[in-house]
């Protein structure tokens, strides 16, 4: 549904949750479809499919989708098989994930983790236990165009 060239959804837009810009959540949220958040969150996200945080988002805490695509702000945890850190994005926190790609002028700092198996094979809204540790690498970014 989401592509970093094409964050507009043409197939199915119905299918799609948004969080729009000046809105606030606190706590937990859990979505089987494609989320757009563009407001500010604190809390858990659980997004069994693509997640893209809009330039103007903000989100404390942890993430766990199948991909994320951040143009915005994210401080804490991030889960998915993919993630990608665009030019306006910036990620303050741990990435565990299969993928990762940051496009100059995207931030990253922290430390980035292969994802766990059991990550891999139950991005479900139940699954919340923590990965086993593993040796991090360290990783602080500033890519300026």
């Amino acid at each position: 549904m989401f592509s970093a060239k094409n964050s507009v959804s043409k197939n199915d837009p119905s299918n799609c949750t948004l969080l729009s810009a000046g809105s606030v959540l606190q706590g937990e949220l859990s979505l089987p479809s494609d989320c757009r958040i563009d407001g500010a969150i604190c809390g858990k996200v659980q997004c069994n499919q693509t997640l893209l945080v809009g330039q103007s988002a903000v989100v404390q805490g942890e993430i766990r989708a199948g991909k994320i695509l951040v143009y915005g702000t994210v401080k804490g945890l991030l889960y998915a098989t993919e993630i990608e850190i665009l030019a306006s994005g910036c990620v303050d926190g741990d990435i565990y994930a299969d993928s990762l790609c940051i496009e100059p002028g995207g931030r990253f700092t922290g430390e980035s983790h292969t994802l766990p198996a059991t990550s891999r094979q139950a991005h479900s809204a139940a699954e919340n236990s923590k990965p086993l540790p593993q040796k991090p690498n360290t990783l602080a970014i500033d890519i300026n165009s």
